[in-house]
């Protein structure tokens, strides 16, 4: 697991600037994945609130053959940018599209998010997730009873569980992300969760 210290995709950054920090965060780690002990083609990125908006930014700015030199002429490319620069599957919690997305030259990874029903942002999901579908993107989402917004990380900053049902994310993201590799990797997908893994 690795966490990223980037830019904010907000003042006085754009998500251009903020992707270009998650492309090379995903190319450094597949650059080293031997270094590191990890499978470079399984890498899944998780966003939380401003992150989870991170997260579709570099999907918008810098999936298909869109390059950081693109939007950055004076950037010089090095030996990490031969590395395949999007992640694999994109969690997205607590966070839905704001606005447009311009969707030339997307190749959009397979996304999971979830949002509890009391979160404001809640409104923004079900168009979110309806243009992921009507774009064939691999979803999954998931509404919880009553969390409001940010409560992903609660029981680790106050040691205090407030709504235990949201609890279950962190298990239903693991198997969406492990289904998705072994899809990616040509393997069947068993299509339900045992618990074995």
């Amino acid at each position: 697991m690795f966490f990223a210290l980037n830019r904010t995709n907000k003042n006085p950054w754009c998500g251009k600037e903020v992707g270009a920090d998650i492309v090379r965060i995903v190319e450094h780690i597949r650059h080293n994945a031997k270094k590191y002990r990890v499978n470079k083609h399984n890498i899944a990125y998780a966003g939380f609130s401003n992150g989870g908006g991170t997260g579709e930014q570099t999907i918008q700015y810098y999936s298909g053959s869109k390059r950081i030199k693109d939007y950055f002429p004076d950037y010089v490319e090095d030996e990490l940018d031969k590395e395949d620069q999007m992640f694999d599957v994109y969690i997205s919690m607590y966070s839905a599209r704001r606005g447009e997305f311009d969707w030339t030259d997307v190749n959009y990874p397979a996304t999971f998010t979830g949002f509890g029903l009391t979160d404001e942002g809640y409104t923004r999901l079900i168009p979110w997730v309806s243009d992921l579908i009507a774009h064939d993107v691999k979803v999954e989402f998931h509404t919880f009873c009553n969390p409001p917004h940010g409560q992903a990380g609660q029981r680790f900053l106050d040691g205090e569980v407030k709504h235990p049902n949201f609890e279950y994310w962190n298990q239903l993201a693991d198997y969406f992300v492990q289904d998705t590799f072994r899809e990616l990797a040509g393997l069947e997908s068993n299509g339900a969760y045992t618990g074995e893994e």
